[in-house]
């Protein structure tokens, strides 16, 4: 329960965050940085979990892992990322989840640009959602080195 205050006074506002809209289970964070905005006229406890238990053949010492670079995450309503989630936010990155969005166990989620989910969307385990592919190029006429992006 320590993580889960923590985590919520870091990122609400503090009328949101004395509810303790977000709990999180065996949490690993890992940066910290960006924002995090819940748009929902009913924030309540505990409508966010990340990492919490959810299918049962999948070890449960596993909880959520978090890391913020800068980017942010949009939650519309009830959110459960179960056990074993994690969640990399680039420093641009931006992630949107709708209202009543579940997705079971070892689902990984990294931006580095854009993604967005819908309202009522349930996703199985072992699942891997990504804007970027991690390798960088070297524009031959400047020498710069650009990480690509995937636009989704």
């Amino acid at each position: 329960m320590p993580h889960s205050i923590y985590f919520n006074l870091h990122y609400l506002p503090l009328s949101q965050a004395i509810k303790l809209p977000i709990l999180l289970h065996k949490p690993i964070l890992k940066k910290m940085k960006g924002g995090i905005v819940i748009k929902s006229e009913d924030i309540k406890f505990g409508m966010i979990k990340l990492g919490g238990n959810s299918v049962s053949i999948y070890d449960s010492k596993y909880g959520i892992m978090w890391e913020n670079m800068g980017g942010d995450l949009t939650f519309y309503g009830k959110c459960n990322l179960g056990n074993g989630a994690s969640v990399s936010i680039g420093e641009y990155g931006n992630i949107e989840i709708g209202e009543n969005f579940k997705a079971t166990a070892m689902c990984k989620i990294v931006s580095y640009n854009s993604i967005k989910f819908g309202t009522n969307v349930l996703i199985g385990w072992e699942c891997l959602f990504l804007d970027t592919d991690f390798h960088s190029l070297t524009d031959i006429n400047t020498g710069v080195m650009k990480r690509l992006q995937l636009l989704l």
